[in-house]
């Protein structure tokens, strides 16, 4: 018992020391919980998923209708116990930025269902009505529905204001159901697209089959595909796990990202630790040459070092599941209401916890090896030369005046952080509307508040390096007398600055992706309300009258120098995985390669056939898909497709692109018009007179872009996400990094007392000395960025796919560096220095001469 009271008693020896490095842990922690947390919202769905239930769609790819007829034939497969319907309808409420799950479905789809919970006399009221819903309680929660309320919905897939009847409001049996998604009769939806669009009426999403026994779910889904091999409308039916993992692992880039991340984190937690345990054996070698003295065994030396570890492992573990669980409780709303497009269900589990408490103990043990290895070899003499150094005397008085004195200094603080701020923030609207605007081209003025930033804060550490003049000498000579204290701070900062700029790379890059697809003299009509391509229609007459506007260039021939393409999905399998992705078909015409010779450049083989089943393949497809080389074939709308040439899209987001003759690809993927029309513009100025004109014709409903704005619009939603992901995990990294140099500064200062007292003796100021500390810990932490940013640059190399959620088609995209994140990196490693050595500097700046030169 007397040495489990030792350890009590040496882990809070320095009791705020021990209490930065549970907080670090704690941060840890907080940061590793919510990353698996999130991890776990998005595989919800698979979780979620029923073992007797399967899903029958079009084998090319869901974005493929199949026949209303189809239902018949299904639900006389042997082992079938009941058959639903269901679409994607892909509407959004008064904003596009307002998506959500919204499904039109028949009457018995909800039966097989049964975690989804309506209460009897809704779901009666429900099926009287045809422009009834069910809407989940988070839904109704997100935007104040209420029961019985009438909503409108804005159709992408079809167009139109939808209203709708709020009949009845569905609670999840289980913690991980979820409750987001919007369902209408399918009957309601067929009614109006049989008047507006006959041509699509009658066609089906996909199936939901229930079976009576899941053991048979293989042979079953081979049955129900062979009722429709060779039509023209072929299916593939796979259980709703498959089915919802096929979602899961077009994203799997930013999956690995994110356990990548994970892994870090824990590596965070050694550092933190590891930091602290190594000042802690330096700061006791003596005492522990004196236990063996007394004739203490090398195990209690073991066990009183590996206990302390433990004991701020633990500490720091509680800490951190109590902000954990408050967070996950507090964000869980937030998320509901912003991105429960992403994360329907968000919880934390018990599994997460577990994981968090092994890595908080496994790194509490690892932390602790190489200063029992250093104390246990320690010869006995080599320790007792060592000074120790005592504790400074606390701060004396009644109780009474330390508070009040402690009150005073908290609002002069907080008063001197308010005009601080105030002072900044002037500053920035100032430079940015008026002088960096008025000097520089509008291109430039992203980088403007960056640049004020650079140079207060680099302005704020030349000052205090002017003011510490004589201490600034021993800046350089600490950092390397106190390597491996400094080696573990620096590599602390590095991996923080690394995840933030890694973040910011991988959101940059799917925004150039995108946007480098768009040229500014070209500009692109899609059906009005349609988010993309994939879901816009524009007949034939339309696309005519199009191309024939003044405002187009004309190729030398005398033909509109435009194309009018038809835009489809495919599933592919990689070659890696094997597993299926969803890729963008283009059918174009032939001025296409002109028109984009600035973003595609044929690599291999040759172009394509017009009138020909051929077709040519991005450079990502080549490289990262079956059966995508020269040569080969493809297997799309029920025929093989010859692959006649490899083309470079230069990173543009053609890569991911699979190109052929429109004329043969609208008749076989049964597309009876066009997906957009993209034209050259005699004069880039002209777009606006184009955009009124094309917008206000009665003969058509369509909405005019500029080519590189409705790129970048594909790329906002997951760049956004991506860019706020990072932040927000990078913001926890922070906290961590900081108090890592706060900790290696404090220990600075406890260790240097001696020749702090020394300085001051000798007629330095207080503001030299803190100066000088100050300057310690910002160096230290621009070290460590400048690490993070060389480190990070490596990621420049390497190619990455996800899904792009406006197209559910994957894309592939690199990691782009930019000035500007580099300006940001080493920014954000200022304030880590500035904020964590801070309080050390004051500690050191406050230290009394005769107390100083007293101790050790």
């Amino acid at each position: 018992m007397k040495i489990f009271k030792l350890i009590f008693k040496n882990a809070l020896r320095h009791k705020l020391r021990s209490f930065l490095t549970m907080f670090g842990i704690a941060i840890a922690v907080l940061a590793f919980g919510l990353i698996r947390t999130a991890i776990d919202a998005w595989y919800a769905g698979v979780e979620a998923s029923a073992q007797n239930r399967l899903v029958t769609r079009s084998a090319v790819s869901l974005a493929f209708q199949l026949p209303l007829a189809y239902r018949e034939q299904i639900a006389k497969v042997p082992g079938v116990e009941s058959v639903g319907r269901g679409n994607w309808f892909g509407a959004y409420y008064k904003d596009p930025s307002n998506w959500f799950a919204n499904f039109a479905i028949d009457e018995g789809y909800l039966d097989m269902y049964p975690e989804f919970v309506v209460p009897p006399e809704q779901k009666v009221q429900y099926l009287k009505e045809r422009n009834a819903c069910i809407v989940g309680r988070k839904l109704m929660k997100r935007f104040g529905w209420k029961l019985d309320d009438v909503v409108q919905l804005t159709g992408t897939f079809i167009p139109g204001n939808w209203d709708f009847v709020i009949r009845g409001v569905y609670d999840g049996q289980f913690p991980n159901t979820d409750e987001t998604a919007f369902f209408f009769h399918w009957e309601y939806m067929n009614e109006r697209v049989k008047r507006e669009t006959p041509q699509i009426a009658d066609q089906v999403g996909w199936f939901m089959v229930k079976i009576a026994n899941s053991a048979n779910a293989a042979q079953i889904s081979e049955a129900v595909d062979a009722n429709f091999k060779n039509s023209y409308a072929e299916t593939k039916t796979e259980t709703e796990r498959a089915f919802q993992q096929s979602f899961v692992s077009m994203s799997g880039t930013i999956l690995t990202a994110l356990q990548v991340v994970s892994i870090v984190v824990v590596f965070i937690i050694l550092l933190v630790l590891a930091n602290t345990m190594a000042m802690t054996a330096r700061e006791r070698l003596a005492e522990y040459a004196v236990m063996k003295t007394l004739g203490f065994r090398p195990f209690h030396i073991i066990g009183l070092i590996g206990g302390e570890s433990l004991f701020i492992a633990i500490g720091g573990f509680v800490l951190g599941y109590l902000l954990l669980a408050g967070l996950v409780t507090g964000l869980e709303p937030v998320i509901s209401e912003y991105v429960s497009g992403f994360f329907p269900v968000f919880e934390l589990k018990d599994n997460t916890v577990l994981f968090a408490l092994i890595a908080a103990l496994l790194t509490g043990l690892a932390s602790a090896v190489f200063p029992i290895l250093r104390a246990v070899k320690m010869r006995i003499a080599d320790g007792l030369q060592r000074a120790m150094f005592s504790t400074l005397p606390s701060s004396s008085g009644n109780l009474l005046k330390r508070i009040s004195t402690g009150l005073a200094k908290f609002a002069v603080v907080t008063l001197a952080v308010v005009v601080v701020a105030g002072i900044y923030f002037t500053l920035h609207y100032a430079w940015a509307n008026f002088l960096w605007k008025n000097l520089f081209a509008a291109s430039h003025q992203q980088l403007g508040p960056l640049m004020l930033d650079l140079i207060l804060f680099l302005g704020l550490v030349a000052l205090a390096w002017s003011f510490a003049r004589g201490p600034r000498q021993t800046v350089l000579a600490n950092l390397w007398t106190q390597r491996l204290t400094t080696t573990l701070t620096l590599s602390g900062v590095a991996l923080v600055v690394f995840v933030f700029v890694a973040a910011l790379m991988l959101a940059n890059g799917l925004k150039e992706t995108l946007v480098a697809t768009g040229v500014d003299e070209n500009a692109i009509i899609i059906r009005r309300s349609s988010q993309s391509e994939i879901n816009s229609f524009i007949d034939r007459e339309q696309a005519s009258i199009i191309e024939t506007q003044p405002e187009v260039a004309a190729m030398s021939d005398g033909s509109p120098f435009a194309t009018s393409d038809v835009v489809v999905v495919i599933s592919l399998p990689k070659k890696v995985t094997d597993d299926p992705a969803n890729v963008v078909v283009r059918g174009v015409s032939p001025q296409a390669a002109e028109l984009r010779q600035q973003q595609v450049t044929l690599t291999q083989g040759r172009m394509f056939g017009t009138g020909l089943q051929e077709v040519i393949v991005g450079k990502a497809l080549y490289e990262r898909f079956k059966g995508c080389e020269v040569g080969g074939s493809l297997r799309m709308a029920s025929t093989q497709w010859k692959i006649t040439g490899v083309f470079d899209g230069h990173g543009t987001g053609f890569d991911s692109e699979v190109w052929g003759d429109v004329e043969v690809m609208g008749p076989a993927f049964r597309r009876p018009g066009f997906s957009s029309v993209t034209m050259r513009l005699k004069d880039a100025g002209q777009f606006e007179t184009l955009k009124t004109r094309l917008e206000n014709e009665q003969r058509m409903v369509v909405d005019v872009k500029r080519e590189k704005e409705y790129y970048e619009e594909q790329s906002r939603m997951m760049a956004n996400f991506i860019g706020i992901l990072g932040r927000a995990v990078t913001i926890i990294f922070s906290f961590g990094a900081m108090i890592g140099a706060m900790i290696t500064m404090y220990a600075a200062v406890a260790n240097r007392t001696q020749e702090i007292g020394t300085l001051r003796a000798l007629g330095f100021r207080r503001r030299s000395v803190l100066a000088a500390f100050l300057v310690e810990a910002v160096f230290l932490s621009l070290l460590g960025g400048a690490a993070g940013v060389v480190a990070s640059s490596a990621l420049h190399f390497i190619t990455v796919s996800t899904t792009n959620w406006t197209t559910f088609s994957e894309l592939a995209f690199g990691f782009d560096l930019s000035t500007e994140i580099t300006g940001r990196a080493l920014v954000f490693a200022i304030v880590m220095g500035l904020f964590g050595g801070f309080l050390p500097a004051v500690r050191a700046s406050r230290l009394k001469i005769i107390e100083a030169l007293r101790t050790g």
